[in-house]
């Protein structure tokens, strides 16, 4: 696989800032390890890396990778996921007004989700991982620059140039190091998470790295990353465009 790398130090760590809002009523949602959201400054949100079709979570306006939870009502999230989850359990059926940060635009906004119990796991159907909030760049990502004819990746539809590769529903693609091991490791196809700039979508693709398909690399792409290949900044809303299929793998404990 070849690889242009123009900057091993990852992306900043997130500086603290203070989302206020307005508390209205009383909230039967504190938990301990939860905070107020009026209250206290939030770094960190569990990023969504994956919606699973035809979940709870499915027909709403949550963007994969790019979308962080940070609280739900008057309440803030914490690392501790049993916190969440009892916020969750408690509104099974009841519409839940959850906080959403988007790395994008910077900025929060809410998202009504109805948690309820579907074919697949949890009651949400989202698969999510803790993570620092992506302040003062877009989101981490590899640039996808050359592609050769006939590659593992021009089978698997990418466009040179134009895409970013995210990660898979279990790893973030902050530098080449995480994306190399899942290349070498992840059995195949992987399904990887991609956010194209001219069309402002994120979709998903069924990448097969295979050393023997007759060119360079098992992949047949030349990436990069660094301050000079990070997304463009963006002030079209971005959408996720569903195919409909959820990947074979994940880890079940976070699947909410």
């Amino acid at each position: 696989m070849s690889a242009h790398w123009e900057c091993r130090m990852r992306p900043p760590k997130a500086h603290r800032m203070a989302f206020c809002w307005q508390q209205t009523g009383n909230s039967d949602m504190g938990t301990a390890g939860s905070r107020d959201l009026d209250a206290d400054a939030v770094a960190a949100g569990w990023r969504i890396t994956e919606i699973r079709p035809g979940s709870p979570s499915a027909s709403s306006d949550l963007i994969p990778f790019f979308d962080f939870i940070i609280g739900a009502g008057d309440v803030v999230f914490t690392n501790d996921e049993k916190d969440m989850f009892r916020v969750i359990q408690d509104h099974i059926g009841k519409p839940l007004d959850f906080r959403v940060w988007n790395s994008m635009t910077q900025s929060v906004r809410e998202c009504s989700i109805t948690p309820s119990t579907w074919s697949g796991d949890g009651v949400l159907g989202l698969v999510i991982k803790y993570d620092d909030l992506d302040f003062d760049s877009t989101p981490p990502s590899i640039h996808v620059l050359d592609i050769f004819p006939n590659s593992p990746s021009s089978k698997a539809g990418l466009q040179a140039f134009d895409d970013y590769l995210l990660g898979t529903p279990e790893v973030v693609f902050v530098g080449l190091e995480e994306f190399d091991d899942v290349i070498l490791n992840a059995p195949p196809p992987i399904r990887i998470f991609v956010y194209n700039r001219r069309s402002c979508t994120i979709r998903t693709i069924d990448l097969a790295p295979d050393c023997k398909w007759g060119g360079p690399g098992s992949i047949g792409c030349d990436v990069a990353c660094g301050i000079l290949h990070r997304i463009p900044t963006e002030t079209r809303p971005v959408r996720y465009v569903s195919n409909g299929k959820a990947s074979s793998t994940y880890t079940p404990g976070n699947c909410v």
